[in-house]
């Protein structure tokens, strides 16, 4: 059972988070906050990241705004790409992991970019990274529990049927988590919590 990752092609049962949902939510937030101007910080291409892209995509035609070629890069490029779109009015930022957007907070905080003052940002995943050290970072989260314990249910089920059955694909549902990194009152005592 492939768990929160999808290969083309695979004859394989999965179980993955709802990265088109993911993508939408994340950026329809930011929207909401006013930002027209969102990066979207990929990674090289997977099922998963496509699905987020679209989703990020959908949301900015969904709120009339054009999608921005220049405004898409990759983890990787996050130190060389970052001053480049600030100049050019990006003042929010989607990224497909809690782990990249640690990374663009970090090269926020070294370089005087106040978050979320003059950058938001939203991650994905709701991993220990969001949650530690300040500012909180917004996430959607991801529930890796139950992820797994689908998984297991379906090794189960294979397990009592000796593997003959139609291949199961799960898709599980996300949720926004807003903190600091888009400037909710965060309360440290109530990791998770919704303003």
């Amino acid at each position: 059972v492939l768990v929160d990752r999808g290969v083309a092609g695979a004859e394989a049962d999965s179980v993955v988070a709802n990265q088109y949902k993911a993508g939408y939510v994340g950026t329809e937030y930011l929207i909401g906050l006013g930002h027209e101007r969102i990066v979207f910080v990929d990674n090289p291409p997977s099922l998963a990241i496509v699905e987020m892209d679209r989703g990020y995509r959908a949301a900015l035609e969904d709120h009339g705004l054009a999608h921005s070629p220049e405004l898409t890069f990759r983890r990787s490029d996050i130190a060389d790409r970052m001053q480049t779109v600030l100049a050019r009015g990006a003042t929010g930022l989607l990224a497909h992991s809690d782990f990249a957007a640690r990374d663009v907070l970090s090269w926020c905080s070294r370089n005087g970019v106040d978050v979320p003052g003059q950058m938001a940002i939203v991650g994905f995943g709701d991993l220990r990274h969001a949650q530690g050290p300040e500012p909180i970072l917004t996430t959607v989260r991801k529930d890796f529990r139950l992820m797994a314990d689908l998984a297991l249910d379906i090794l189960l089920q294979r397990i009592k049927r000796k593997g003959v059955s139609e291949r199961r694909y799960e898709t599980i549902d996300v949720d926004l988590l807003v903190r600091k990194t888009c400037g909710a009152h965060w309360q440290a005592d109530r990791p998770g919590a919704k303003p």
